[in-house]
């Protein structure tokens, strides 16, 4: 195997030498996949043809100086890739000098040694076929003095190329020395033979004081041999290893590295020696560790948000049901006319109110991810069938027509949400309804697609009102975001209706979408996927969903029943009263479980 191409590539950061006119003389398979150039394209460029013009000039000035003063140079640039993405690199860079001390190029690479090996095979083989063709040939001096001429020719070229071969090695030796990344070499047993300055500047560790160790000298104790066996196996097998090491410098301060371990085999593949390449992680572990900190705290602030929210919107729906259902039963009463109007505006800001609250709990519900979506079968046009009974009322006091589209028979009896399937139909209804004069506004309900178990349907909401621009569209969707400004103003609301609806819209499998032309009407659309049901899945014919009350609660009469009200808030407990009376029947009153419980046994 190519053992300094091996340890070239095992390095995690690109690597490249150029000759001292500034061409490229090749580069590792780190900076192949950084660059998203290959070596061979590579070789013979200049920085002119793989950079910007202003990185190029500032990049030439550098290696300018550099190769002026000699040493190594260490600085920050933009490097612009191939594939046109900017990455912010740190480049290190050293001379390499000729026998005289002269620069004769920067070098940063790994080249192969194998042409050494290569070319004393090949000396072997040419002098062996050279005391062959003497033998054979010694009739023909001639010839023989010919041939040998060649052959020396040959191997005198070999010998330059095993010169060569034996400088970059030297090249190579010093750039692994100038690494800015730990190198550690050990035998097949993991006896340590080699380490860089690096590796002493990371660890504290002198190299006469690590040769002849094992790495686990870093050890620090955190990690379970487990984590070690599994490395040291899949490195046995002749397979490189990558991971993170939480080790323990000389002077017992902990750290971090991200580690490349690389086996190296000899001629007959048998391996010889292992090769890890090191970096120091430990910023990068701490930055993590923050992160995760970071989005543990905001998690639990989120939950505390919901948990908050859920808490006050029970304890505002309280008051409010007493103010919606007093302000109800008042009405049915004879008042006078301006009596009657305040009344009804009470009730009407009531109703308003606990819509807004119910809209900022389900917000964060989603936000926190804590909405489920019951999987229950119902019948479809029932459901259709109470929300367009909540609307009908609405739209005829604006003197608008309401028309439903029958649902299709094949999805009569679906599974899925019903609720909340009710609570998208009903908000744009409603919409459709508040921004619509004149006209009609109609519910269609279309069959997509069927599967086995399943279907695909589509509803649409059309109206005949103000319309929506297309520039207004975008932020139809988005939280607490209305088409207008002055929207909230002249027609209440919190803006989070049709942004929840999307959010339900996406648990049920589906999009929403709106189409409008100013002046001449919406259509709100948004599909979703239902399981299919049969007729015998379905317990009740109706459907009840818990917006269909709205202030008009019905009653059978039950003359002669009696009915237990367990209720722990008094004024509660007074409407409820009121509002049972109706009923005919025995009404008693508990103020708690316990108290019904023991009405119940007669105790």
């Amino acid at each position: 195997m190519d053992f300094t191409q091996t340890l070239l590539d095992a390095i995690p950061s690109p690597f490249f030498y150029k000759d001292v006119d500034g061409y490229y003389l090749g580069c590792n398979k780190a900076y192949e996949d950084f660059r998203g150039i290959l070596r061979e394209e590579l070789r013979g460029k200049n920085i002119h043809d793989i950079a910007t013009p202003k990185n190029a000039k500032a990049i030439i000035t550098i290696e300018t100086e550099l190769l002026s003063s000699g040493g190594s140079r260490k600085y920050e640039t933009s490097l612009l890739r191939k594939d046109g993405s900017k990455r912010e690199v740190v480049f290190h860079k050293a001379c390499y000098y000729d026998a005289t001390g002269k620069p004769i190029g920067l070098i940063g690479v790994i080249q192969d040694i194998t042409e050494l090996k290569t070319a004393k095979n090949a000396i072997k083989t040419h002098n062996e076929e050279l005391e062959q063709r003497v033998i054979i040939r010694t009739k023909d001096l001639k010839d023989i003095n010919e041939e040998v001429i060649a052959i020396n020719r040959e191997l005198e070229q070999r010998r330059r190329e095993a010169e060569d071969a034996h400088k970059k090695l030297q090249q190579l030796s010093s750039a692994v020395e100038s690494s800015p990344t730990a190198v550690v070499i050990t035998d097949y047993l993991g006896r340590i033979e080699y380490v860089n300055p690096k590796f002493t500047e990371i660890t504290g560790y002198l190299p006469e004081e690590a040769i002849g160790q094992n790495p686990s000298i870093l050890k620090a104790g955190t990690q379970t041999e487990e984590y070690y066996r599994e490395m040291w196996e899949t490195v046995c097998a002749g397979r490189v290893w990558r991971g993170d090491f939480c080790n323990k410098k000389k002077n017992g301060d902990i750290y971090w590295e991200h580690a490349s371990i690389s086996p190296i085999k000899d001629e007959q593949g048998n391996i010889s020696h292992f090769v890890a390449i090191k970096e120091d992680a430990t910023e990068v572990k701490r930055i993590a560790k923050e992160l995760l900190d970071a989005r543990d705290a905001a998690q639990a602030a989120s939950l505390a948000k919901s948990d908050f929210l859920a808490n006050m919107s029970h304890e505002i729906r309280t008051p409010l049901n007493a103010i919606i259902g007093f302000s109800a039963l008042t009405l049915k009463n004879s008042l006078p006319p301006r009596l009657h109007d305040y009344i009804g505006k009470i009730h009407s800001a009531g109703e308003l109110l606990l819509n807004i609250i119910n809209d900022i709990l389900d917000f964060s519900k989603i936000e926190a991810r804590q909405l489920k979506m019951e999987q229950i079968p119902f019948r479809l046009d029932i459901m259709i069938a109470n929300v367009t009974s909540i609307v009908q009322q609405k739209a005829l006091d604006k003197g608008l027509n309401l028309l439903v589209e029958t649902p299709p028979k094949t999805a009569a009896y679906l599974v899925g949400d019903p609720h909340r399937l009710a609570q998208i139909i009903l908000n744009l209804l409603n919409n459709a309804v508040k921004f619509t004069k004149h006209g009609e506004v109609a519910l269609e309900t279309v069959l997509l697609t069927q599967e086995d178990d399943r279907v695909q349907l589509k509803f649409s909401v059309r109206d005949t009102g103000i319309g929506i621009t297309s520039e207004m569209i975008d932020k139809l969707f988005k939280p607490f975001s209305q088409a207008d400004e002055s929207t909230t103003r002249r027609f209440g609301g919190t803006g989070l209706g049709l942004s929840i609806s999307k959010q339900l819209v996406e648990l049920m499998g589906g999009e929403i979408w709106c189409e409008s032309v100013p002046e001449q009407g919406s259509r709100f659309c948004f599909t979703a996927w239902f399981g299919i049901a049969l007729a015998s899945d379905i317990e009740h014919d109706t459907y009840v969903d818990a917006m269909n009350a709205g202030g008009k609660e019905t009653f059978n009469n039950f003359p002669g029943s009696n009915i237990l009200l367990v209720e722990d808030n008094e004024i509660n407990q007074q409407l409820a009263i009121e509002l049972l009376k109706e009923t005919g029947a025995m009404i008693y009153v508990a103020d708690n479980g316990k108290e019904a419980v023991a009405m119940i046994r007669g105790t």
